[in-house]
């Protein structure tokens, strides 16, 4: 499905042993077992969701109109978003306002 949509992640999760991880618990010595890392983020969605949303609380899915709190929505791309430009990624007229369940469901579909 990953390759259907060309939804290949940057970070991959390397398998552990059940006896490399009990040795890495032992090791902690009473440190946090919360690590420090890297993320990427996209630099333009606080101005898209602005734009979308500007204050509002609520809002409706561009799908299926059921309106939502602002956190249960995302700002999507009408198309996948490496396809764009630049200059389109920052485009509010190729936006959607998607609720996530709908936005978990197309991920998900493979006949679209």
């Amino acid at each position: 499905m990953l390759d259907y949509f060309d939804l290949k992640s940057e970070t991959a999760i390397q398998p552990i042993s059940k006896s490399d991880y009990n040795e890495s618990i032992e090791n902690l010595d009473g440190q946090s077992i919360d690590s420090e890392g890297k993320t990427k983020n996209r630099a333009e969605q606080g101005f898209l969701r602005n734009s979308l949303f500007g204050n509002e609380k609520i809002a409706e899915c561009g799908i299926c109109g059921k309106v939502y709190p602002i956190s249960f929505l995302v700002a999507a791309h009408i198309k996948k978003r490496s396809f764009y430009s630049n200059e389109k990624k920052l485009d509010v007229r190729i936006l959607l306002c998607l609720c996530v369940n709908l936005a978990v469901m197309i991920c998900l579909r493979k006949d679209i």
